[in-house]
């Protein structure tokens, strides 16, 4: 695997991450009261 393509694989993953924290992750945080997703997915994001 060439070293962009290793880049565009994790860029992905990262992005994806991103994703789910703002729009799953923390809508369960501040409207259900579920903190522990945020510290899940955040961790996971980095």
């Amino acid at each position: 695997m060439s070293e962009f393509k290793r880049f565009r694989v994790i860029n992905k993953i990262e992005g994806y991450s991103y994703i789910i924290l703002l729009f799953i992750a923390m809508p369960l945080k501040y409207i259900l009261g579920f903190a522990v997703a945020t510290k899940i997915v955040g961790g996971l994001h980095g």
